[in-house]
Formats: C-alpha cells, sequence, structure tokens
C-alpha cells in the first residue's frame, strides 16, 4: 500500500504544483489487485484492461483530429514502473532477475 500512497501522492502534488498548465500529456496511475505484470486475471497487471484504457483515451482525445496514429504515438511514449515492494528477491531463485532490477529488502521507495 505503500507505493500506491506514494503514486498518488506524487499525482496529486503534480496537479497540485500548477504540473497541469503546460502539460501537453496525460498523468495516470495504475493499480492492481493482481499486480503481477504476468497476471491475465480480469484485474490483473497482465490483462487486456490497460491496453483497453490506453485505447479508449486515445480514441475519445482523437475525435474530430482524424489522427490514426495517436494510440500508437501514446504507446511509444508511454513507461511502466512496477513498483511493489511486497517483494523480494527469493535466494534459491536469484538467477531469475536481472542484476540491476532485483527488488531488495528494507531499500526504501
Amino acid at each position: 500500500l505503500a507505493s500506491c500512497f506514494l503514486a498518488l501522492r506524487g499525482l496529486v502534488e503534480h496537479v497540485d504544483g500548477s504540473g497541469l498548465e503546460d502539460d501537453e500529456e496525460i498523468s495516470l496511475i495504475a493499480l492492481f489487485d493482481h499486480e503481477e505484470v504476468g497476471s491475465s486475471s480480469t484485474t490483473g497487471a497482465g490483462s487486456p484492461i490497460m491496453a483497453e484504457a490506453v485505447r479508449r483515451i486515445s480514441s475519445a482525445l482523437n475525435a474530430g483530429d482524424g489522427d490514426p496514429d495517436l494510440y500508437a504515438s501514446a504507446l511509444a511514449k508511454s513507461f511502466v514502473l512496477s513498483v511493489d515492494q511486497a517483494h523480494a528477491v527469493h535466494p534459491n531463485y536469484a538467477s531469475k532477475h536481472e542484476k540491476g532490477h532485483m527488488p531488495l529488502m528494507n531499500n526504501g521507495m
């Protein structure tokens, strides 16, 4: 829950700090019940829900402009951060993690 709180706080600070006045992008956070990227449950990060959300947002923003590449452009400019702090490297499966991207216990946020 701490990572959810920090993501929300960052978005609120962006809005409160006049971040929207010059913002030409869409800032959002996505919080999942089943956060694993491989989770293809209906509420998981591996489900089609994010792709569908981006497609619908692009479609709504595209009304009247006729830019067929808006969805592809939105995907190309997007990035995703996985900030689940409830996991760490299992000592028996350390080789399953990239060395520079291992989740470490008690390293803060």
